[in-house]
């Protein structure tokens, strides 16, 4: 999953989530799982994603942006 950006006067309406679950309503009878990563310094995509239900599988520290980045996943199966 690729980067998803909403407005600033549209925040707050759940767009993100209807996306989201708009997503899975297309795509979940040929796949199982969504992952995507986070940085940490995006707090408001990382509480929005835990929100919808994905869950951190891994974290790892990027030396280069001095950055820590959480590997999410969001399992279609439960």
């Amino acid at each position: 999953m690729g980067q998803i950006c909403i407005a600033s006067d549209y925040r707050g309406q759940k767009i993100f989530d209807r996306m989201l679950h708009k997503h899975r309503e297309l795509y979940a009878d040929r796949y199982q799982l969504l992952i995507t990563d986070i940085s940490d310094k995006n707090i408001p995509s990382f509480r929005a994603h835990a929100r919808v239900g994905f869950e951190t599988i891994y974290s790892y520290n990027d030396p280069i942006s001095n950055e820590t980045w959480h590997i999410v996943l969001w399992d279609w199966r439960k």
